[in-house]
């Protein structure tokens, strides 16, 4: 008696521990990928080879939680799979429950929810086998309070997501109401002027046509410029370097600069302020490029150091008296610089413009790592 009992209990403890190593592996499934797709469908491969049930199968509900409904089923035929699926919003655990039953004689389910948020279920069914072992019991849980978890975080995900959106669609049209409406209203009257202008003082008009085929290509930049802004992928999937690579390359293509960009270094783990204002600085650098410099060429430069993070941009453009044009505060060049330097201070970098007439322009731009730059930065 006792030895069957010993028995009984050092089969427990083994079954337990294997239960806590399947949990593990569930762990590491659900860090492993950004698409929740993918994770589900990973798990629910898992489940079913763990606890060698006949069906498997995880279900998200259409409602305001979990947004859009979706079905990964493991172990029945696709005919069997599709009928579950022309339910749509009405699935509810009754009626998974009754589907199953239809395919498997036990059915073991588990409820997805988190902070009172309902999101689906998780289930598996065994035919002709006897109630579940105590361990996938534990384990059904444990997979559901992982993947409940999982789903909520992917939910909260996408509401920043569509948060920052909102947010830079109301940017961009500030944007667009206090610079491009601005030009173009300005460019209206005086072309009104033209109008009246033109019989009586031809000469008059004459000149002031250069100015204005001014404010209209820079009025076409800027338009450019934000249809870039609405374009970008905001690093979703490329990190930094490939973004500021992507940009600078289709910006100034588009505006007929031969681009340049070297890398250096190891791209580390940049927080979402830092890559968001040094590619600010990049845009606002390459505009000023090209609204003012008359270049042909841009160098861009990114190096991950040990300890900051450098950048620079560096064109062969006419260049200027850095001195003088500082002096000069409501130059539309120097409001550029401010701009920039206003950005860079936001890290706590530093600022450094090199150039002279006829000899190009490089602006230069340090960032020392720290907690706003770096995540995770520890000293």
């Amino acid at each position: 008696m006792v030895d069957l009992l010993t028995d009984r209990i050092v089969r427990q403890e083994v079954a337990e521990n294997t239960c806590v190593s399947w949990v593990k592996e569930v762990q590491e499934v659900a860090c492993s990928s950004d698409n929740l797709k993918d994770v589900i469908n990973d798990v629910a491969v898992l489940i079913k080879k763990r606890t060698g049930a006949d069906v498997s199968g995880i279900v998200l509900y259409r409602n305001r939680y979990s947004g859009s409904s979706y079905q990964v089923i493991k172990g029945l035929r696709k005919k069997d799979i599709d009928n579950l699926r022309t339910l749509n919003n009405k699935i509810d655990p009754e009626t998974v429950r009754g589907f199953i039953k239809q395919h498997a004689s036990q059915i073991l389910i588990e409820k997805l929810a988190c902070d009172n948020r309902e999101y689906g279920l998780i289930f598996i069914g065994k035919k002709n086998a006897r109630r579940f072992a105590y361990n996938e019991d534990f384990y059904m849980e444990s997979v559901a309070a992982i993947l409940s978890c999982t789903i909520d975080y992917s939910r909260r995900l996408r509401q920043n997501r569509d948060l920052a959106v909102v947010r830079e669609r109301e940017r961009i049209a500030t944007e667009i109401h206090d610079g491009i409406t601005q030009s173009l209203y300005s460019l209206s009257l005086q072309l009104k002027v033209c109008q009246k202008l033109f019989k009586r003082e031809p000469d008059t008009v004459k000149a002031k046509l250069p100015k204005l085929e001014e404010l209209t290509n820079e009025s076409i930049n800027e338009v450019r410029h934000h249809i870039f802004r609405l374009r970008e992928n905001k690093f979703k999937v490329l990190g930094l370097a490939d973004v500021l690579d992507e940009y600078t390359r289709q910006y100034c293509t588009l505006n007929g600069l031969d681009p340049e960009y070297e890398v250096y270094g190891e791209e580390v783990h940049l927080s979402s302020e830092a890559k968001e204002i040094l590619y600010d600085i990049v845009r606002e650098c390459l505009a000023n490029v090209v609204k003012h410099a008359d270049a042909k060429k841009v160098l861009l430069k990114l190096e991950f150091d040990d300890t900051e993070i450098d950048l620079s941009v560096e064109d062969d453009g006419k260049g200027f008296d850095v001195g003088e044009k500082l002096q000069d505060c409501m130059h539309l060049y120097c409001m550029g610089l401010a701009n920039i330097e206003k950005r860079v201070n936001e890290l706590d970098g530093t600022l450094n413009i090199l150039s002279s007439p006829g000899k190009g322009t490089r602006i230069a731009v340090s960032i020392p790592y720290s907690e706003s730059v770096i995540e995770g930065y520890a000293e």
